[in-house]
């Protein structure tokens, strides 16, 4: 939790990304879903790869949208990766509550039956997360290779804006969502450096070519 630097609002996400890494599917893995579009599909084979390790990472957090119904570019790979993401969600959710359960049942914690509701509310995990800020990472990335020089500031400022006004123009602040994607990336890759034989050797170098690759598209 020290690579979150402090930063409550990755907390979740960070949480999911341990378990996720656990099962062995927070990969760049483009079978998982052979059957769906919308995975990434511009610049050379490993500029997808990574681009869908960091799209799958970014779907742990949401983007925070307006209260309509939602507008934006569709990905059905990365809306398959979303209901893997919320089931393990859902399954924390339920080892949370049953330990919150156990603390009041046992005595173990203050028991005040009017203050209970609020308390199942703070109890983390409550919500699903939508696939949005994943799609966003995706578009992004994917645009950046529409590019000249795709690593270049001007390149990058000029996605920003096309991928925020014109692909999700209802978002309430894209780049700071975009941000906090990054950041997740940054403490879920110190994660998996220092992770022992949790995540096999073959992925942690996938791991570390697409942070190298990242450094120069963010």
């Amino acid at each position: 939790m020290t690579s979150l630097k402090g930063n409550a609002d990755l907390e979740e996400a960070a949480l999911a990304a341990v378990e996720l890494l656990r099962l062995g599917v927070l990969n760049a893995d483009p079978a998982m879903f052979p059957n769906y579009n919308g995975a990434p599909i511009r610049g050379e084979p490993k500029d997808r790869e990574f681009n869908l390790l960091l799209s799958r990472v970014a779907g742990l957090l949401p983007l925070h949208h307006k209260p309509i119904g939602f507008t934006g570019p569709l990905s059905q790979h990365l809306l398959g990766y979303n209901s893997v993401i919320n089931v393990v969600r859902q399954t924390l959710r339920d080892l949370v509550e049953a330990s919150a359960t156990q603390m009041l049942m046992g005595g173990y914690a203050k028991r005040d039956i009017k203050s209970i509701p609020a308390l199942a509310i703070d109890l983390p995990f409550l919500l699903p997360v939508n696939c949005a800020l994943s799609v966003a990472m995706k578009s992004y990335l994917d645009e950046l290779h529409n590019q000249s020089e795709p690593t270049s500031a001007k390149a990058k400022e000029q996605v920003r804006e096309t991928v925020s006004t014109r692909y999700f123009p209802q978002s309430e602040d894209f780049d700071n969502d975009l941000k906090l994607a990054f950041d997740l990336w940054d403490a879920v890759f110190q994660g998996v450096k220092t992770s022992g034989n949790l995540v096999k050797e073959s992925e942690k170098k996938q791991w570390s070519e697409a942070d190298e690759w990242l450094a120069s598209m963010r």
